[in-house]
C-alpha cells in the first residue's frame, strides 16, 4: 500500500494512495484531533477528482501522472 499525507489549511489532513490488495486508490479526510472525517476509494478517476476538488497545485506532479496512469502512486 502506498500512503501519502497533505496537511489542508483548515487543520485537517488528507491522506491518499493506493491499495494494493484492493487494487483500488484511496482518500481519507482527517481533522486536527486524528479522527476520520470522510474517505472515498475506486479508481484513478475517484482520486483525482478529489485532488482537483482540493487544487492540484498543491500534490507532486510524479503523483499526478502515477495516478493518471493507473499506477500505485510513488515516492
Amino acid at each position: 500500500m502506498s500512503r501519502h499525507t497533505k496537511q489542508l489549511s483548515n487543520n485537517e489532513t488528507f491522506a491518499y494512495g493506493y491499495d494494493r490488495p484492493l487494487q483500488e486508490y484511496f482518500f481519507q479526510y482527517f481533522d486536527g484531533g486524528g479522527d476520520l472525517i470522510r474517505e472515498g476509494a475506486g479508481t484513478s478517476a475517484v482520486l483525482l477528482n478529489e485532488i482537483e476538488s482540493l487544487g492540484r497545485k498543491m500534490f507532486p506532479m510524479n503523483h499526478i501522472m502515477d495516478i493518471a496512469m493507473d499506477l500505485p502512486v510513488r515516492d
